[in-house]
């Protein structure tokens, strides 16, 4: 089970030091947040487009049924650091 916190020495291992860490945690998380934009761009553009098949009524319920939801991008940053599989490099 993946735990819902940290703490700032969790990162210590994986950085030389914790402002280091939420640099490269914002980095990550912030293509992360990118990617799934993308991902909901592409799920909304396939409902909009078999919602244009269908009657109207069927139109408004499957709005309504439809839910994306995906991890919080900082979690899953956060996560892939601990684990050490991210990778940085300051060199820009």
């Amino acid at each position: 089970m993946d735990k819902d916190y940290f703490l700032a020495e969790d990162f210590c291992k994986e950085t030389s030091n914790v402002y280091e860490a939420v640099t490269v945690i914002a980095r990550r998380a912030r293509k992360i947040a990118s990617d799934q934009r993308l991902e909901i761009e592409k799920i909304t553009s396939l409902i909009e487009s078999e919602e244009e098949t269908e009657d109207k009524e069927k139109e408004e319920e499957q709005a309504d049924d439809t839910v994306i939801d995906f991890e919080k991008p900082t979690m899953i940053a956060m996560r892939e650091l601990q684990a050490g599989e991210l990778e940085f490099d300051y060199s820009r």
